[in-house]
C-alpha cells in the first residue's frame, strides 16, 4: 500500500519516519494490532535509475523494518 511518510521538515529530518494512515484502510487497522513494520523506498522516484525498469536490481531499494 502506498502512504504519507516524513521525517521532519525539509532539511530538518531526524531519521525516524513518520506514516500519516487513515483508519478506513485496512493497512493502519493492521499496524494498531501489530506494531511491526516494513518500509521500501526506491531510487527511482528520484529519477536517477534513468530509463530503467523499477524493478530492476541496479535501480536502489532500501527496506527498513522495525515496531
Amino acid at each position: 500500500n502506498v502512504v504519507s511518510f516524513s521525517d521532519g521538515l525539509p532539511g530538518n529530518g531526524h531519521g525516524i519516519p513518520y506514516f500519516y494512515l487513515t483508519t478506513l484502510d485496512p493497512t493502519a487497522r493492521n499496524a494498531l494490532k501489530d506494531a511491526r513494520s516494513s518500509l521500501t523506498i526506491s531510487e527511482f522516484p528520484l529519477g536517477t535509475c534513468g530509463q530503467r525498469d523499477p524493478e530492476n536490481p541496479t535501480c536502489s531499494k532500501l527496506t527498513l523494518t522495525g515496531k
